[in-house]
């Protein structure tokens, strides 16, 4: 409340969520959705499996997003509620892991140009968001997979961000591209602080840094939040979830 109070609210700025899609018919998300202010769906929704609008089967890409600009006329939940949203539907999608990825660098494609049109700026998102990774045991440490889409992104002037996972407490547990070292904003990572206390410790399950790029900087950059946090759900509801 301390930020909004200053202005600072989201408002003229656009947020971009690779996740498992966004229910965009939920009251507290459907008035800001790019395609719907703006119409052209396919500058604010990348479905590499054909539907015209955001959808979300999972739950997990409605709840991010809900964290992130929900707000309904009852309450303020999202913490960039004035930002409005577009959203590429690519994690859990029931396909392959080679598939998913394939997806995912396909996704960060489209969000350098959602509208296909390089004259124009206005649908390039200012941050990314991605609340997923690459567990170790599917990618080694410091995979490269997905750097040069990264870097693109980046030298775009987009912000992309990555959850540093949930395999803590051990050490050097951040996921890939999460635990990516080349600089000190490269993959911005975010753990999680458990918001029922007072003192905000690291949450039990926030994965926990040095990278294992080099096993000596610094991981996650920053933590938030992330324990029992109401937000949007399918069909309308809300729910409390847990994670980075």
């Amino acid at each position: 409340r301390e930020l909004w109070k200053m202005g600072y609210t989201g408002k003229g700025r656009l947020v971009c969520g690779l996740d498992t899609g966004v229910e965009w018919t939920h009251p507290a998300l459907f008035h800001n959705w790019k395609g719907g202010l703006q119409g052209g769906n396919s500058s604010a929704w990348f479905d590499p499996y054909g539907s015209n609008f955001p959808v979300d089967a999972n739950g997990h890409g409605t709840h991010t997003m809900g964290i992130m600009v929900g707000i309904t006329p009852s309450e303020t939940l999202g913490v960039a509620y004035d930002a409005r949203w577009i959203a590429a539907g690519v994690i859990d999608r029931g396909k392959n892991f080679d598939q998913t990825v394939a997806d995912i660098l396909q996704a960060f494609q489209w969000a350098i140009d959602p509208d296909g049109n390089p004259l124009t700026t206005d649908d390039v998102p200012d941050v990314i968001n991605n609340s997923w990774g690459i567990p170790l045991a599917a990618k080694p440490p410091c995979d490269q997979t997905f750097w040069s889409a990264i870097d693109n992104l980046e030298a775009a002037g987009i912000v992309v961000m990555f959850a540093a996972g949930n395999e803590g407490p051990f050490p050097m547990s951040i996921r890939t591209p999460a635990d990516r070292a080349t600089s000190p904003t490269n993959s911005f990572s975010v753990g999680a602080v458990d918001n029922r206390y007072p003192n905000f410790p690291v949450a039990s399950f926030s994965s926990r840094g040095p990278s294992g790029c080099d096993g000596i900087s610094i991981k996650p950059e920053i933590s938030a939040p992330g324990v029992g946090l109401r937000s949007r759900y399918l069909n309308g509801t809300y729910k409390a979830l847990s994670g980075t």
